[in-house]
């Protein structure tokens, strides 16, 4: 996410959304202190109330009605536990305003770890096809490091 964000998001004014943002037990750190140096303000957003969740979303889909209302929505570790990610991510997309960019970072290579399921391990030709059903949606980056896959899309 550093890299994002030195990348892509460092020059943005404005707010970033973290879908998925609740601090888990075994988690080490969460990406609201990324932000710390950045003129975007951080706001964490998930369906179960906890550490580092500002904004609690009434279901899986439904992203509060905040369409096109943040310079960046990001989500990190979260897309493996989404049964219809294309419906996710459309819902995340429709948060982005003009400009902006959603930033997705999942495992491609990892063990069953089930929160409270874990469906998937996407790689890059399959987020190509999945942003190719989103429109307005230009992937500017698909990047692969270590077991996860970066993926930075803006929108028209």
């Amino acid at each position: 996410m550093q890299w994002v964000i030195e990348t892509f998001l460092k020059d943005l004014h404005g707010r970033v959304l973290d879908v998925g943002s609740r601090q888990v037990e075994n988690q080490i750190d969460t990406y609201k202190p990324l932000f710390a140096n950045t003129n975007l303000s951080y706001l964490g957003c998930d369906i179960v109330n906890g550490d580092n969740v500002d904004i609690l979303m009434p279901g899986l889909y439904d992203i509060p009605s905040f369409c096109g209302q943040f310079e960046a929505v990001i989500t990190g570790q979260t897309i493996e536990h989404i049964e219809d990610t294309l419906r996710w991510l459309k819902a995340l997309f429709l948060a982005v305003q003009r400009q902006g960019y959603l930033v997705i970072i999942g495992p491609w290579l990892f063990q069953i770890h089930r929160h409270p399921i874990d469906c998937w391990r996407i790689l890059p030709d399959g987020y190509r096809w999945l942003f190719s059903q989103i429109p307005g949606a230009t992937i500017r980056s698909i990047n692969v490091r270590a077991c996860d896959v970066a993926v930075v899309v803006q929108k028209k």
